[in-house]
């Protein structure tokens, strides 16, 4: 049994060679507490929050160096880093032979595994409800596994008395990056363009999907040859104009891919039902008994969690905020504690996302940007609602959130009744004019003003604005009339919650629209110098910080040159490990191509440290460049950003397409 105490649990870079390919993203780390009767987590790190670098993905290359993070880290919330009872996670830092021995043994990826737990016993809703979980994305990361596994996605059913069942499922997060990587466009931008035009071609979705399946090494093939089929016939159709529409509003290019967009959404939905409906029958469970939990990058996918709940009648959903790979240390910190010292259920609850940093650094803010401040005063109700009729305006508030939607803490807020709002918000973050913004609506009013609405605290869900609602709130609205809702109750956040209340009050709508608080390329900010530096250079001439109402009057000739650096140093100044790490790797006799390689696979990294390994590389290089046209040049680009002497430009740009290997 885990004695009471603290422990870490990370999702980072392995140590060693195994760094040098950068393949790992959203790096993170979560601090817990254990008492005798139940597991709390203290403080959750995001490291793109600490480093600035979008989906930070930067090594630390030695042990040393990456303790000496951790401990900064553990220490800032005044616990001994030499004093936690367990570090688990990530190899060279901290145990992963048992969590690894688990995923061996029901032949499941670590990382499939780890989303699962953050769904499946990271939340109380089940009561003494059995619940089935889904754990779908990309594809696993493949850092910690000591040989390739047949199926890569987790499912899993949780039952009233504790017992676990896991089981292979497919996973349309395969699509979506199939066409990220056709149309150079991120997932999110993806789904909002499909829903942001009228454009469409005639195509059955079960026709495209033929029989393609989507379980393991197969699923980025076939989702690859889903996207050629219809990109060539959105093209097709389009030049020919029989079944094809488009829409005036938008160029060619922006058309065919909205179009195709639909059809990949309506297929995944496919996928998605094929697995319910699966686990339903297998396992024989009454969905209205059985609460859906969702987690894995594909789980960001709004739309289909609400066609799922709807669907099947579950009788509740679960998802953390930090569905995607943001919430890998959380995933790997509860499978740790399930298999050292298995809790009972209902012994760990995330009760809000607001589990971020709470340092906001208001007073150094101050000082910092005196010379553009009007003046300050406290919160008030009036005050803010006059504010909001002149345009949006930046909220910060207590800790961040967790996971990548900003759900109130680190926030841009607008009046929803004008469609002059929205556009607004995009120009501030510089975004394309199409994309939507969501709502955050008090709780008990959801039911009011979306139909088949619930609570979704953490804007895991899209429902219809009712039709005699839609007028009040345009800026809040997809083209079909939906909108991927926030429900807001008064413990979650008593701050926000007052100030939705008082607009509530004013206008008779319990909605304010909300997008993060971050520019183009940028995380979210992470403090009150990220804030007021970010209003200044977009424009935003109010910012509420902690309960401060900030009024800005910007000097252009003093304004800040760039976003705030944060400390994307401490991950940086490492040249000397790095170039240690490549000049042992050639001096093996292999070549740094060959790195790409071992990025997914552990039986070539096994291979790697045989003598014979620099021949078998060599080899598997030739193989790979005759199987794939682009393999050459993907490489090429793979060696630029994270190659020997590689600037470190390169070094913080995560576009390497690591997913091409999987055809291989």
């Amino acid at each position: 049994m885990l004695a009471p105490g603290h422990y870490l649990s990370t999702y980072l870079a392995p140590v060693g060679q195994a760094a040098l390919p950068q393949h790992l993203h959203d790096h993170c780390a979560a601090l817990w507490v254990k008492t005798e009767h139940d597991i709390k987590l203290v403080r959750y790190w995001e490291l793109e929050r600490v480093s600035g670098v979008k989906h930070h993905n930067l090594p630390l290359y030695t042990t040393e160096a990456t303790q000496d993070l951790l401990r900064q880290l553990v220490e800032g919330e005044g616990v001994s880093y030499d004093d936690l009872l367990g570090v688990w996670g990530t190899p060279g830092v901290g145990r992963t032979d048992a969590l690894q021995a688990f995923a061996d043994e029901h032949d499941l990826p670590l990382h499939s595994l780890a989303h699962l737990f953050t769904a499946l016993v990271g939340e109380p809703a089940a009561g003494g409800r059995t619940v089935l979980g889904f754990a779908v994305d990309g594809g696993p990361d493949m850092a910690t596994e000591t040989r390739s596994k047949h199926h890569w996605y987790a499912g899993g059913t949780l039952a009233a008395d504790g017992s676990l069942r896991l089981f292979p499922v497919e996973s349309p997060g395969a699509l979506y990056s199939a066409a990220k990587a056709l149309y150079g466009l991120e997932q999110g931008s993806l789904m909002a363009l499909a829903s942001a035009s009228e454009s469409r071609i005639e195509a059955d979705p079960d026709d495209v999907l033929g029989t393609s399946t989507f379980w393991g090494p197969e699923a980025r093939r076939n989702a690859d040859r889903v996207l050629a089929d219809l990109d060539a016939l959105a093209r097709d159709r389009a030049a020919s104009g029989e079944g094809w529409h488009d829409d005036p509003r938008f160029d060619a290019v922006d058309n065919r891919i909205s179009a195709v967009m639909k059809v990949v959404q309506h297929a995944s939905e496919s996928v998605m039902l094929r697995n319910v409906e699966r686990a339903v029958k297998e396992h024989a469970l009454d969905p209205a008994d059985t609460v859906l939990a969702l987690a894995g990058g594909y789980a960001l996918n709004c739309p289909t969690n609400t066609l799922l709940m709807n669907r099947f009648g579950f009788a509740a959903l679960s998802a953390p905020p930090c569905v995607n790979d943001s919430g890998q240390a959380l995933g790997l910190g509860l499978l740790g504690f399930h298999l050292e010292d298995p809790p009972s259920r209902g012994s760990f609850s995330l009760g809000t996302a607001f589990h971020g940093n709470d340092r906001l650094r208001l007073p150094e803010a101050l000082r910092r940007w005196s010379d553009h401040i009007v003046d300050t005063s406290d919160f008030d109700e009036e005050r803010f609602l006059a504010d909001l009729a002149d345009g949006p305006v930046a909220w910060v508030h207590g800790p961040a959130e967790i996971g990548p939607r900003a759900l109130g803490a680190r926030s841009l807020l607008g009046d929803p009744r004008t469609l002059a709002t929205r556009d607004r918000l995009n120009e501030i973050k510089r975004r394309q004019w199409w994309r939507p913004v969501a709502p955050i609506v008090l709780s008990g009013h959801v039911q009011d003003w979306f139909e088949e609405g619930r609570d979704s605290p953490y804007m895991l869900e899209a429902f219809h604005v009712r039709h005699d609602r839609r007028e009040h709130i345009p800026a809040a609205l997809h083209l079909d009339g939906s909108a991927r809702v926030q429900t807001l109750r008064p413990q979650d956040n008593p701050a926000l919650h007052t100030a939705v209340s008082a607009f509530h009050r004013a206008t008779g709508i319990p909605v304010l629209c909300n997008t993060s608080l971050n520019d183009k390329g940028e995380p979210i900010v992470d403090d009150a110098v990220h804030a007021l530096n970010f209003c200044l250079r977009r424009g935003v001439d109010i910012a509420y910080i902690d309960g401060t109402r900030v009024r800005l009057a910007p000097r252009p000739e003093a304004l800040p040159e760039g976003r705030e650096r944060r400390h994307e140093q401490l991950f940086l100044d490492h040249d000397d490990e790095r170039a240690r790490l490549w000049e042992t790797w050639t001096a093996a006799g292999h070549e740094p191509a060959a790195v790409f390689l071992l990025a997914r696979s552990p039986e070539l990294r096994a291979v790697a440290e045989q003598p014979n390994g620099p021949a078998v590389l060599r080899r598997m290089l030739a193989l790979a460049a005759r199987r794939s046209p682009h393999f050459d040049r993907i490489v090429t680009d793979f060696l630029k950003r994270c190659g020997p002497g590689a600037s470190r430009a390169g070094l913080t740009d995560s576009a390497v397409d690591f997913d091409a290997l999987d055809e291989l």
